[in-house]
């Protein structure tokens, strides 16, 4: 079990989530049941430190095999996601580790690395509601918690330097309506995509990618001085913008009311275009 000898170390299970467990059966949202088991907390914290030295498939193999026996016990998944970290499977983690949040909301270890995934992958929207839920759960004077903190109010000075000084809030909505656009240009919805990208630019005109797309969603409907326009204002913001750079060269060349065909659009999930 992790004592203060564990330092920051997030693999191990913190006391307190066994004793809220076995003390409680009822919790926001509704009720949850998970396993207690002695023996698979010392065999994830042995796992896992095994996997920290390399053993990460053989360990996955192993907690696999346990988890047949053990299907309801958080920490075994927690223990899954966390190997899975450990090589760099960030997106196998966050199955994982949702699983484990599923059935023992309160599995703070899990929610702190459910965050830290999202991050790696460069997922920004998906790592402050991950942070955020790290907040609602934990204990503000843990450590590993008060990353969190620390990461939410970087998010805040960045929002506020770069960005317009829009909220949190408000830029959690704007990625959603920018991964809504581009499931719209995936499907050809091109009218929707614009609609969405503009209620993007609505709350922050700074956003690269979405003049880009726009752009681009205008030469597909064959607006090209829309199209132009765009395309310039996102390489007015940023000259070195790949996506609008090739864009433009293609619109520059078609008729008006014919559509731009073979361009190249931003991946979803870049609102900013940020890592």
């Amino acid at each position: 079990m992790r004592d203060e000898s564990c330092g920051e170390c997030v693999f191990y299970v913190e006391t307190r989530v066994r004793e809220l467990t076995k003390n409680s059966r009822t919790l926001p949202g509704g009720h949850f049941f998970t396993e207690i088991s002695d023996e698979i907390d010392e065999a994830v914290n042995e796992g896992l430190a095994r996997a920290q030295r390399g053993e990460a498939v053989a360990v996955i193999r192993e907690f696999l095999a346990m988890l047949e026996d053990h299907p309801r016990s958080h920490i075994l998944l927690f223990g899954i996601g966390t190997a899975h970290a450990c090589i760099g499977r960030q997106r196998e983690a966050i199955e994982w580790f949702e699983r484990a949040i599923g059935i023992f909301p309160h599995c703070i270890e899990a929610r702190i690395n459910l965050a830290t995934a999202w991050q790696k992958l460069g997922d920004f929207s998906n790592a402050v509601r991950a942070h955020r839920k790290v907040l609602e759960y934990g204990e503000r004077h843990d450590p590993d918690v008060a990353r969190s903190q620390e990461f939410i109010d970087d998010v805040n000075a960045m929002l506020r330097a770069k960005h317009n000084g829009i909220s949190i809030d408000a830029f959690l909505k704007s990625s959603d309506n920018f991964n809504a656009a581009f499931a719209c240009m995936e499907r050809k919805e091109w009218e929707e995509a614009v609609r969405l990208f503009k209620a993007v630019l609505k709350v922050n005109p700074h956003s690269v990618p979405s003049h880009g797309n726009l752009g681009l969603c205008y030469a597909q409907l064959g607006r090209k001085a829309d199209a132009l326009g765009e395309l310039h204002k996102a390489l007015d913001l940023d000259p070195h913008y790949q996506p609008a750079q090739l864009n433009l060269v293609s619109a520059e060349e078609m008729e008006e009311g014919k559509p731009l065909q073979n361009a190249q659009f931003e991946e979803a999930g870049s609102l900013f275009g940020e890592p």
